[in-house]
């Protein structure tokens, strides 16, 4: 009983360190385009976890040339509260086809235009690559 306790006291300290981290990591996504400019921005299945998908396009619009995006036709994010350690949604989408998502996350990103989709990864996800219009 004291050994179930003492592994159930650490697993619970080790989710608020798991829980801390990735809000620390969602705080330096929505606030890192602030820094500078760069070549390529890749955004391996977390686009969707920020909160307001429209201001964070923009903002990566103007910090790269390129964006690479893992991401798939339906997407559901969500972010912890470090408070709480409860999870809250952020931003949603659901796309019917490619082209429809290619030109959903053109919307997000002024600026930029599909240039080529490498197929799918794990979790039927696309790699997606944008480019700045010339």
């Amino acid at each position: 009983m004291l050994i179930n306790l003492i592994k159930s006291k650490m697993e619970l300290l080790e989710s608020r360190k798991i829980i801390r981290m990735i809000g620390i990591y969602f705080n330096f996504l929505t606030n890192f385009f602030k820094k500078g400019r760069f070549d390529t921005i890749m955004l391996f299945s977390v686009f969707h976890h920020t909160k307001d998908l429209i201001v964070n396009g923009k903002k990566i619009a103007q910090a790269c040339n390129r964006i690479i995006i893992e991401c798939r036709l339906g997407e559901r994010g969500g972010r912890p509260d470090l408070e709480n350690g409860k999870w809250s949604s952020t931003s949603v989408w659901r796309y019917e086809t490619k082209k429809d998502l290619y030109n959903g996350l053109e919307n997000y990103s002024p600026s930029f235009e599909f240039y080529e989709n490498y197929g799918l990864v794990d979790k039927s996800r696309y790699i997606i690559e944008l480019r700045k219009k010339p």
